[in-house]
Formats: C-alpha cells, structure tokens, sequence
C-alpha cells in the first residue's frame, strides 16, 4: 500500500538540495507541511524537506522549552516537536536505552563511546554503568549544562564537525533519534566513519517512512507534524543504501516502542484529531491512572546497527552530486 498525492508543481525556489543517499536532484512533491515542502527522491525513494530551513529556524528550536514544550498542552500543530515532560520522564526513556544496550552487546563489550545527541545524557548514564568510556554531543545549552552537573557526564556543547575528534578514536558511535534532525546527514555520517575504528559499530534511531502506519496516515503521521524540527525521513532500505554509501555495513534492524503514560500518549495522538482528542484528554487528564505507564509499539521505528567496513576519506568523490 502506497497512497500518493497529487502532482503538484516545486515553487519556483533556487535551494533546493540533491538527495543525500543517491545524490540525485530527481524528486516529486509529496506533502506541504507547516509551509515545508516534503520531497522524494524519484530515484531511491528517500524523504526530506527541500529546500531545508534555515539554521537560525532549527536554533530557536533546541532551547529548553524543547525538553518541556508547552505546546503539548495545547492544540498549537506548529510547534509540535520535543518532548512533553523529558526529565520527568527519564525512567521510560532508560527502559527503551537499557534495549539498546542490550541489542548493542551483541556487536561490541565495551570501549569509547560517543552519543551525538545525547540530551541530558540518559543513554551516557547507562552506558557508563556498563563499562563504556562515554562523551556526548549536543546542541541544547539546557541539556548539556544537566548532562554535567547533574549526572556528571563528559558532553560537548558542539556539532560533531566542530568537535574535531581524532581519527579512529571511537568503538560505538550511537544517533538515537538524531539522524532525521540534521541539516546535512552526508557530512555527518561522513564524519561519524572518520571518527570511528574500522569494524567499529554505529546504532541509529529514526523513523520509519516505509512502515505500514506512516503509509496509511500520510501528512498526519506524527513524525511529519514534528517538521521543521524533523528534515529527513529514511526507510529500511534507504537506510541501508545511505549506510552503505559511508562505509557501513548495516547489520540487524528491528523496530522499537516506548513506554508512555496514558496522559503522555493523548497528548501526542490529539495532533490527528484535534476535537475529538481534545475532549478525550480533558476526560483522561482528570483519570486516577493517567499517569501509569505502558508498553507502546508502533512498528515505525527504526533501531539499527551497522559496522564500518571502510575508509570513505579516500573517496572525494562521495559528494559529487549526480547529474540530474
């Protein structure tokens, strides 16, 4: 099942982006959200906004309102990204790393890890009890300072470029839920295989575009409502074919859920429906068990771990965009 809008002429923009897994400029508008405009490749198939944002648009986005967003408590569609209460919610986000570090031991029993785009540093926390030498990336000044101070993490207020970390200096490199929030995911893949040990391993959180619920919803697929902050929008098998690109080899996918609060869980699904949720929530948000926790599963959730197989420094020619 694959629904299809109907074809619409690109706005006459002079931006616009090649498609960062086959480097082609052969696209077909598919959604026009919050005034972004969603292409895909006609070639791979990959998903992304184009042209992008600006970067002082994605600057105003990681404050620290991102990590409390009241938006959540509103019907405000535009600024529906972040999180509802994220350090009150740390027990059901370390239950989904605690999966991550088990599906990770499989691959790789310790050494340097780095986590670009760590937040507060939950999954480092972890990590760090395990056995892992951790340092983290982020990009949020609120997160970074709570990182440090509260749980005594090593995190870089930096992108991964500016961080200039040396060559081959990493074992496991994790991106959870990172990769669709960038600008430019070539150069940083790019530099993730720079950074990191050959046969080291690579884990990634995304969603899933190609999955069966994404399909059916189309525009109102929560992961598009959270654009501008989401850019880019991979499937297995563009994932793969972006792996493969930067010298990885992409080893094991599996989908991954997250425990939710009743409360939590409505407060998400009201973007579908704005009246018939808003009177819902009003009922549930009163309920003595709005807060008990449960196992969600949507199956449009990507975990993946990939192995580098290669030097791609070598290759100059990774960033020849390919003729139209």
């Amino acid at each position: 099942m694959h629904l299809e809008v109907e074809k619409k002429e690109l706005p006459k923009v002079t931006n616009f982006i090649s498609c960062c897994v086959c480097g082609n400029k052969d696209y077909s508008l598919k959604y026009v959200i919050n005034c972004y405009n969603v292409v895909k490749c006609n070639i791979c198939g990959f998903f992304y906004l184009n042209p992008p944002p600006d970067p002082t648009v994605l600057d105003k986005i990681y404050t620290k309102e991102y990590f409390r967003n009241p938006a959540f408590n509103t019907l405000d569609t535009e600024r529906y990204y972040g999180y509802d209460i994220y350090i009150d919610d740390k027990i059901n986000i370390q239950n989904k790393f605690k999966k991550c570090l088990r599906y990770l031991k499989k691959y790789s029993n310790g050494g340097r890890l780095l986590d670009i785009g760590c937040a507060t540093g939950f999954f480092l926390e972890l990590a760090r009890q395990e056995g892992w030498e951790t340092i983290g990336i982020e990009a949020s000044d609120f997160a970074c300072e709570y990182a440090r101070e509260k749980l005594g993490l090593d995190v870089i207020r930096s992108s991964l470029i500016d961080a200039k970390f040396k060559a081959q200096s990493f074992d496991v490199v994790t991106m959870w839920d990172l990769i669709e929030h960038l600008l430019d995911p070539l150069s940083e893949l790019l530099e993730v295989n720079r950074i990191m040990k050959i046969g080291g391993i690579l884990g990634i959180i995304t969603p899933d575009i190609g999955a069966l619920i994404p399909r059916i919803l189309g525009k109102n697929w929560l992961e598009l409502r959270r654009i501008p902050a989401h850019l880019s929008f991979f499937s297995v098998r563009t994932l793969k074919q972006f792996l493969n690109r930067t010298g990885f080899d992409l080893l094991e996918t599996r989908t991954i859920g997250k425990k939710f609060s009743m409360d939590s869980l409505v407060k998400n699904l009201r973007f579908h429906d704005k009246l018939v949720f808003k009177k819902r929530w009003m009922l549930i948000k009163y309920l003595p068990l709005k807060t008990f926790p449960f196992t969600i599963n949507p199956f449009y959730k990507i975990l993946a771990f990939a192995r580098k197989v290669e030097e791609i420094s070598d290759k100059p020619d990774i960033r020849l965009e390919k003729k139209e």
